[in-house]
């Protein structure tokens, strides 16, 4: 919920797989008509935001808006709102079975390509307003 929060006041509209329709909708259909669905989510958002460790699932997300010449932006997590703060490229993490992956080093690669140094996003804060 605080991430939501987080984008709310940051004058985004959070859409969360998740929230959106659980885990795989409890495997009442496909689970790749989900998968598709979030696809298309990305497709047509402005742009994606990453919270926390990237996994399998986000590391697609994250490839997919790339191909689509979207912005990615990365952002750390915590207990507290507080604790939601963008992250540079270089600071991202991955979660353990995605970190050795030739993909999440092919995504520093591409990152770093682009000197996409996400701290230096322009983002209005919430203290800003």
């Amino acid at each position: 919920m605080l991430i939501c929060k987080f984008a709310l006041l940051h004058d985004a509209v959070p859409i969360n797989p998740f929230t959106n329709w659980g885990y795989f909708l409890d495997d009442l259909v496909d689970r790749d008509l989900v998968r598709r669905a979030n696809n298309n989510m990305i497709i047509r958002a402005d742009e994606l935001w990453v919270f926390g460790p990237i996994s399998n699932g986000v590391l697609f997300e994250i490839q997919l808006a790339m191909q689509l010449g979207k912005a990615v932006r990365f952002f750390s997590v915590g207990p507290r709102y507080q604790d939601i703060l963008p992250l540079r490229a270089d600071a991202i993490e991955f979660e353990a079975d995605v970190e050795s992956s030739k993909e999440s080093a092919a995504l520093i690669e591409r990152l770093a390509m682009q000197g996409a140094d996400r701290s230096q996003a322009t983002t209005k804060t919430h203290e800003d307003r």
